[in-house]
């Protein structure tokens, strides 16, 4: 079965925010249309476990055998962990840096980093929403 999806990013995950020890390839993205019924129209999606993409057919395979199909132009990101846990909750991949810059003067943070466990408890609590980033 196959899942249609815009505004996709295919994200390379690595352990640590140097973006050394590469863990795997994801791919985030908004639901257009899914066969399977398991998504709803405009709901995100994101799943890893990327093992082939195809841009000529724009279509994105996973080790489990789920075809992403690829509308229109994407992006390519390259995140930590801890940055990929944001993204996996909801949060767009290029909001990242937003909300690196917000944890930084809101939170007196000298290094953004520090606070994502902080604030993946509260994106989990406001169900994948980050006050102050649209």
């Amino acid at each position: 079965m196959r899942t249609t999806i815009k505004n996709w990013c295919i994200i390379d995950v690595y352990e640590n925010s140097e973006l050394n020890d590469y863990l795997g390839r994801a791919i985030y993205g908004v639901v257009l249309k899914d066969e399977q019924g398991r998504f709803e129209v405009d709901d995100y999606v994101c799943t890893a476990g990327i093992v082939e993409i195809d841009y000529s057919e724009a279509v994105a395979i996973t080790k489990s055998g789920e075809y992403f199909m690829l509308d229109g132009i994407g992006s390519n990101a390259k995140v930590d962990q801890s940055e990929f846990a944001l993204i996996a909750k909801g949060i767009r991949p290029e909001k990242l840096a937003s909300i690196k810059h917000k944890l930084k003067l809101d939170r007196g943070l000298p290094d953004p980093i520090v606070g994502f466990d902080e604030l993946f408890n509260e994106v989990e609590a406001n169900n994948g929403k980050f006050e102050g980033i649209d």
